[in-house]
């Protein structure tokens, strides 16, 4: 048999090998991405989904570890240098057998990242759709706090006669309409908090927990920067909507209120 038909023998051989430990059998529990993205839940149903996604993520961790030590097990290994073999052409299949185990193991790893990079779209498509329903929320609670205020001018107005609004009419008008508001910027700065609060725990799981961590010192201080920035903007957030919730329910009581003196 002559050398090229021999390496090429071998490379069929190593191929084999990788069969043994490939994605398919890597991914024992594949994920109906159809299903899980579909926009017809709750946002307890979207993070009920995130955390499936997550709990995948850690699985497949661990599958590509155990796929790698299968096929470095089920790799053939190089014969030793034969007596009648060249110093040439035992480096040759030794440079054949040692890429062609490198190809494959590349592959594997290659196609294990393809399919997190895929889970980690997919919890990004799911806090979207979070987002979403939070500003739906928003707005139907604005929606309902505006009504209450166009009732009560209405209502002002029908009992008042020609004498006009008069003090409480105004004061209850006005106590409605900020009550509206703040109830707006509440939900807002609850969603902005959320938001931030899920960029921390990711940064927090590439530094210290088991996310992939900072390849240099540069991306190591760039993820500090953005982990005092964020926990920053999330302090703030949940300190204004504080403010903003309880401004919300003094607005209100004060225009109800209106309505008894």
């Amino acid at each position: 048999m002559s050398y090229t038909r021999y390496c090429l023998a071998f490379l069929c051989l190593a191929t084999i090998a990788f069969s043994q430990g490939s994605p398919d059998s890597v991914v024992k529990v594949e994920i109906d991405f159809a299903k899980i993205l579909s926009k017809d839940t709750t946002i307890e149903g979207y993070e009920s989904r995130i955390k499936i996604i997550e709990t995948r993520k850690i699985q497949a961790d661990e599958e590509i570890k155990t796929a790698l030590e299968d096929f470095s097990k089920n790799y053939p290994p190089l014969e030793p240098q034969k007596k009648d073999e060249t110093a040439e052409a035992f480096k040759l299949r030794h440079d054949a057998w040692h890429g062609g185990g490198m190809l494959k193991v590349a592959e594997l790893r290659g196609r294990h990242e393809l399919y997190k990079s895929k889970l980690d779209s997919s919890i990004g498509v799911l806090n979207d759709y979070i987002l979403s329903a939070q500003s739906a929320l928003s707005e139907d609670a604005y929606a309902l706090s505006k009504a209450a205020a166009q009732d009560a001018v209405a209502g002002t107005a029908s009992s008042g006669g020609s004498s006009g609004l008069g003090w409480r009419g105004w004061t209850r008008i006005a106590s409605y309409t900020l009550s509206a508001g703040c109830i707006g910027a509440t939900v807002y700065k609850h969603m902005r908090a959320d938001k931030y609060r899920d960029k921390l725990a990711k940064i927090d799981d590439r530094l210290y927990g088991d996310g992939t961590p900072p390849k240099s010192k540069n991306q190591y201080d760039r993820l500090r920067k953005n982990y005092v920035n964020f926990a920053e903007i999330v302090e703030n957030s949940e300190d204004q909507r504080l403010i903003y919730g309880i401004s919300a329910g003094v607005f209100a009581i004060a225009g109800t209120l209106t309505f008894v003196f």
